[in-house]
């Protein structure tokens, strides 16, 4: 350290040394799997969708009063202003399994952030949430990236701003960082869609690849003013010819599902965890 700072002295350069333990930022985009799953396949690994905040649904009673249906676990505040959970792809957490840890994996090493506390069975519904622990809330970032790398909050698609045919759309996932697409078709059967195909925007470039799984399929308004959270990957469709094409869960429709079954509304965040 002393001739470092004699360096710097040399070079007319104050030098201020800070003190510390860095704790990593929990992004979406990033590695998630469990110790265990790394011990027997060390590169096995998925990506963190990003965070939301569940609010439990309220009913009226007899008497008129209102009442939660469900609360989530947590203080009165968590009630007011939305506990905050993590998504992954429903077929990762079950590869994880039920009531165990889920890790974030960097070049530093890993850590647990979580735990998968409930796996729903409604299988075209590839979402599932997973509770944070209290110590790794304030380490989690909310926000998601532009195509060209800005964190910015997300927003989901409502009724106004329809998923289209032709649209452009990136992920930042665990494999591919950022993979370019274009949204080939959508499930009809539902105002957005459950269900979205997407192609490679670009010949041989891939859009996504094994272990971007779970990766939150993104796209932004032409200024990259509003960034808007579309759904979430599932996989790769298997096919003997043709384009490639892969799969991925619509995040508003999902949303609708997941609280059917939670009786709590999910929510993208607007702002950092508190």
């Amino acid at each position: 350290m002393n001739g470092v700072n004699l360096y710097l002295q040399n070079k007319k350069v104050k030098a201020m040394f800070i003190h510390g333990t860095l704790s990593p930022l929990i992004s979406s985009g990033d590695k998630v799997s469990n110790e265990r799953l790394l011990e027997q396949i060390p590169k096995r690994f998925a990506t963190l969708g990003g965070f939301a905040l569940t609010f439990p649904k309220t009913t009226t009673n007899r008497n008129g009063n209102v009442a939660a249906i469900s609360l989530p676990s947590g203080t009165l505040s968590q009630h007011t202003r939305g506990k905050l959970v993590a998504l992954i792809s429903q077929h990762v957490a079950n590869v994880i399994g039920l009531f165990e840890s889920v890790c974030a994996c960097d070049n530093i090493g890993t850590f647990e952030i979580g735990r998968i506390n409930d796996i729903h069975e409604d299988l075209p519904v590839d979402i599932v949430h997973f509770d944070i622990y209290e110590d790794r809330i304030n380490q989690c970032d909310s926000r998601f990236k532009t195509e060209i790398g800005m964190q910015m909050f997300g927003q989901e698609c409502s009724s106004e701003e329809q998923i289209r045919v032709g649209m452009l759309v990136y992920i930042w996932g665990a494999a591919t960082s950022p993979g370019l697409g274009t949204i080939a078709a959508v499930d009809l059967e539902t105002p957005n869609g459950l269900l979205i195909t997407i192609h490679d925007r670009n010949e041989g470039e891939s859009f996504c690849k094994e272990g971007d799984s779970g990766a939150m399929v993104c796209a932004t308004d032409s200024r990259e003013r509003t960034l808007y959270a579309i759904a979430m990957i599932q996989g790769k469709l298997q096919r003997s010819s043709g384009r490639a094409t892969y799969v991925a869960v619509s995040l508003n429709e999902g949303f609708k599902k997941l609280e059917a079954h939670y009786l709590s509304k999910f929510s993208l965040c607007k702002d950092q965890p508190t």
